[in-house]
């Protein structure tokens, strides 16, 4: 980690949850975690040490997505964990998610990879259609990533019904 992204003592962790809760306006929140931050259209990520990191949403698309993502994996076997990023902990109403740290694979590696080892598999399959996940032009195949030489979905926040609503 950079400087900037230097670990989040477990003490600065709950005082920022705390503050990422009790903040109202997206814009407050997003102050907060500057300095710190990757971003997607929906949430900001940062980094909380070398394992795990933070995913803040930035607007009502990115509650959605965390609310997605912290339902499949509550809701998911333990088989179909074995294809997914692990969850550590959630706000019940959608504003963070801890999530692993996972390296991205390459496009390209990600689409092959998943062509080969996910798609075929029952178990995978009946996580994505009993979540309702989003599969059109095969998006979540391109969110692929290492947790040490397993390969997990790390970004599973889009549902049917985000989809819709903001896409």
């Amino acid at each position: 980690m950079t400087n900037k992204q230097s670990a989040i003592t477990p003490k600065e962790l709950k005082t920022l949850l705390a503050k990422i809760e009790s903040e109202t306006f997206f814009s407050r929140r997003i102050r907060l975690l500057e300095g710190r931050k990757s971003q997607g259209s929906g949430r900001v990520v940062i980094p909380i040490d070398k394992d795990w990191v933070l995913k803040v949403a930035k607007n009502e698309k990115g509650i959605a997505q965390n609310l997605c993502e912290a339902e499949t994996w509550v809701n998911a076997t333990r088989t179909q964990r074995q294809y997914l990023a692990r969850i550590k902990g959630f706000d019940k109403k959608g504003s963070w998610v801890i999530q692993k740290r996972v390296t991205k694979m390459r496009h390209g590696t990600a689409i092959d990879y998943y062509k080969k080892n996910f798609w075929s598999k029952d178990s995978f399959n009946a996580l994505i259609s009993n979540n309702n996940l989003h599969q059109e032009y095969g998006e979540i195949a391109c969110q692929l990533g290492k947790v040490g030489k397993k390969v997990v979905v790390y970004d599973y926040g889009l549902d049917y019904e985000t989809w819709y609503k903001y896409y």
